[in-house]
């Protein structure tokens, strides 16, 4: 449409629009050998799926979806439409006190109601009273309501002009949500019903998994669908994979090749070849060098500033003025301490000079830190792409950093013959002796792939409460978390009641920071964390603080980019609480929903009055940061 793009939203182009970017789709799937075995459309997407199914020839199709696109936009404005989170018991009784409305839609996770706007912000009104979540949809007209009455006389009589044919495919009608039967024709009043009748949604696709469909297409601009259908797809049977054609503000190419790799995942057989057609290729010639993949890094590392000597444990002293001629690794990968037992000991020696960000915690370790410290000495470096899975975590006490000096930390790592280690992680205190503990869990590097991609169109639908990020943290900072700019990584939220989604924007960080293990600031871990403000709301009184304890499993696959926006989908399960703590998950991932890191059964404590760590009373913050 060019410059003319709000002619989009009127619903005279809309349809059409819509219709003919569908009916392409479908035509380049089949051109790459991706035909499909079933189709079902939803309201407008019905026209496309009959074209498909061979019901439709091209050009009829187009005659009628306008037609029907021309009568609708002539009706007189004054209608809305609105989702409704609750069960069809509530939406029958609400309908038969106000017969003005109409079910437009049955989603399964929610139903859909139209009608006249006056009536139906009423009904909204009502329903809110009663707790029930709603949300006004962005629609031109009433679809599927009386109010389209007026217009289907007259559609119904233009499409009885139109030749239909007994379709070549399962075809599934979401007037009905039941297969067409064989030798069953569409004829002009299936059309006029098609529009005036709710879309039944849910029925359509408990049809589906009747049929035993194991991969779900979705052909449109965007998969707004696939959220519904992973929401509402029939309780024990296995859910499909759910695959994207387009997405908005993702290159067409680059997501119809995200596409076609996630559909040849699953078994099918596209044809590349085709796919490739249009761009001239060339083979380039790989190095035929037959790498040995041996490695020659040294057993040993040398402390920062100490003499070429290996170390022994318990007892060892340190040359600290002699300067070593050996390249020291990252602070947060460690030195290996020789030691008789089958435990292995690493010793860390951490600055404020060296991890200046610490500093916007009250010169508190990060959460990423002990992550980092902990992938540097378990991983070699040709095990770097492997995931890293943290287990059973525990932390004891608080890990602070002195202001002019550094802090030696002993990591002790024991590993057992299934290649897990149960690490601890110890300080010692300066002036008694003793030694703290201020972590331990378990640890492990595994070859297993990412889980499939997070389903974030799904999510963002049906999260419809929004948040910047400013006013988080603003928040946060009315609570009493001082924090600075190394977590403070949200962007924007989108939530609900024990659910948020949130955008994440990974800073720069400094030069140390950002050659550690890991490979990304450490600090969007800790953002990750503070997400319970808003999805363990219900649990947490006004004054209350929140703090994370330990997890149950933490699997780290990869990690994202320097300045890279990313997306962190946390959840705090219903009546998921013992005593002061509250259980969560989240699940880190890219703009695609290809997956960073998933935490399972995370635990916070509340403190409902703020009674910190004794470490951190005499904690200083750098008043610029």
């Amino acid at each position: 449409f060019g410059e003319q793009e709000e002619l989009l939203d009127h619903t005279r182009y809309t349809q059409p629009a819509l219709f003919a970017l569908e009916v392409a789709l479908a035509q380049q799937l089949r051109s790459w050998n991706l035909e499909p075995d079933v189709v079902l459309g939803y309201s407008v997407g019905q026209y496309a799926a009959a074209v498909v199914a061979g019901v439709l020839s091209l050009e009829d199709g187009l005659r009628l979806i306008a037609k029907r696109g021309e009568l609708m936009a002539s009706l007189p404005a004054g209608g809305a439409m609105a989702a409704v989170f609750t069960d069809m018991g509530t939406v029958e009784a609400l309908l038969a006190a106000m017969p003005s409305l109409s079910l437009a839609a049955d989603n399964g996770s929610h139903l859909v109601l139209s009608g006249p706007t006056e009536a139906l912000l009423e009904a909204l009104l009502h329903l809110k009273e009663q707790g029930i979540r709603t949300q006004v949809l962005n629609t031109s007209q009433a679809f599927h309501s009386a109010l389209l009455e007026p217009a289907l006389e007259e559609f119904e009589a233009f499409a009885t002009e139109v030749p239909f044919q007994l379709a070549d495919k399962t075809l599934i009608c979401n007037l009905t949500g039941e297969v067409l039967a064989s030798g069953q024709v569409l004829d002009a009043g299936y059309w006029r019903r098609h529009s005036r009748e709710p879309v039944q949604f849910a029925r359509s696709l408990r049809t589906a998994a009747e049929l035993g469909v194991g991969v779900v297409v979705e052909v449109g601009p965007q998969p707004v669908l696939l959220g519904i259908a992973a929401q509402g797809w029939p309780e024990g049977k296995e859910r499909p994979a759910l695959v994207a054609t387009l997405r908005p503000g993702h290159s067409e190419v680059r997501q119809l090749a995200e596409m076609m790799a996630q559909l040849y995942v699953q078994g099918l057989t596209p044809n590349f070849g085709a796919w490739h057609r249009p761009w001239h290729r060339r083979k380039l010639a790989l190095p035929t060098y037959p790498f040995q993949r041996r490695s020659y890094y040294l057993d040993h590392g040398y402390r920062r500033g100490a003499s070429a000597q290996v170390l022994s444990a318990p007892q060892y002293k340190l040359n600290r003025t002699t300067t070593s001629t050996i390249s020291h690794p990252h602070p947060l990968q460690g030195v290996r301490i020789d030691t008789p037992s089958k435990e292995q000991l690493w010793e860390f020696c951490l600055s404020l000079q060296n991890f200046p960000e610490v500093l916007d915690t009250h010169a508190v370790l990060h959460i990423g830190h002990y992550k980092a410290m902990l992938a540097g000495v378990l991983q070699a470096p040709q095990e770097r792409e492997n995931a890293i899975c943290f287990e059973h975590v525990e932390f004891k006490s608080a890990l602070t950093i002195p202001e002019n000096t550094e802090e030696v930390v002993t990591l002790c790592l024991e590993k057992n013959q299934c290649g897990a280690a149960r690490f601890r992680i110890h300080t010692k205190n300066r002036v008694s002796g003793d030694w703290n503990l201020h972590m331990h869990g378990t640890v492990r590097s595994v070859t297993a792939p990412a889980p499939w991609p997070c389903a974030l169109d799904g999510i963002r639908a049906r999260l419809t409460q929004e948040e910047d990020g400013k006013f988080f943290y603003a928040r946060m900072e009315e609570r009493g978390y001082h924090l600075g700019p190394s977590v403070k990584c949200i962007s924007s939220i989108r939530f609900q009641e024990g659910e948020v989604l949130a955008s994440l924007k990974v800073s720069a960080g400094n030069p140390v920071e950002k050659e550690n293990p890991l490979k990304v600031p450490l600090g969007i871990f800790d953002s990750c964390g503070q997400l319970m403000l808003i999805a363990g709301s219900r649990f947490l009184s006004q004054k209350a603080f929140f703090m994370v304890i330990g997890w149950d499993k933490l699997t780290i696959f990869s990690c994202p980019s320097q300045g890279e926006l990313c997306w962190c989908y946390f959840t705090v399960p219903e009546q998921k609480t013992d005593g002061d703590i509250i259980f969560a998950a989240y699940t880190l991932c890219d703009t695609s929903g290809r997956i960073y890191a998933q935490a399972e059964n995370i635990q916070f404590r509340v403190l409902n009055e703020f009674d910190p760590d004794p470490a951190l009373q005499n904690a200083k913050r750098n008043e610029g940061l």
